[in-house]
């Protein structure tokens, strides 16, 4: 019942409605996490943050590809791509689907950028990164690479791994940071 669901949903995305603008805005947005764009990333936090925020993104995004690279070679779960019907987009460097590691370090990096936002002054827009993680999440899925569980599960995994970077480096702090 549940991988029939996944499957169905996979397909209501994947094979759904299409068009060639949305075929390259979501490779576009796929490949805004791949690790030769992600450097932007960093550049970006360190001009509005600081060097050690931007150190502190590195480290979330490593940290979180790292977790995700052994949970996917422990689980072993197949990409869609195996299936008849289902067209990836994109050439496959490996056979490992779950979970998605681009909604890992997507969710994990939004996490940590939105808390930097949010406690700089920015909280009216410290929802953006999270909008920006959706977007990978679910272009990983339209393009033909990922099942939603992978996403879904692979975003859960990243914001936790970040929020306990956070409560790490910030310790009883973090608490009052929030409120």
């Amino acid at each position: 019942m549940f991988e029939y669901l996944d499957r169905s949903l996979f397909y209501k995305i994947h094979l759904g409605y299409r068009s060639e603008w949305l075929d390259s805005f979501f490779m576009l947005v796929s490949s805004s996490c791949n690790f030769n764009v992600f450097p932007l990333f960093v550049v970006a936090v360190w001009i509005l943050f600081r060097k050690k925020s931007a150190f502190e993104v590195l480290v979330v995004y490593f940290l979180s590809g790292s977790v995700q690279f052994l949970l996917a070679w422990m689980i072993s779960r197949p990409r869609p791509s195996y299936l008849l019907d289902a067209f990836p987009m994109i050439p496959l460097y490996n056979d490992m689907s779950f979970p998605s590691g681009h909604a890992t370090s997507a969710f994990a990096v939004s996490f940590y950028i939105s808390s930097c936002m949010f406690k700089n002054g920015y909280r009216n827009l410290s929802y953006l990164p999270f909008a920006w993680a959706f977007l990978v999440g679910y272009s990983r899925i339209y393009i033909g690479v990922h099942y939603p569980v992978d996403v879904l599960l692979g975003s859960v995994l990243g914001a936790v791994l970040a929020f306990l970077m956070l409560k790490h480096l910030l310790g009883d702090k973090f608490f009052v940071y929030v409120r």
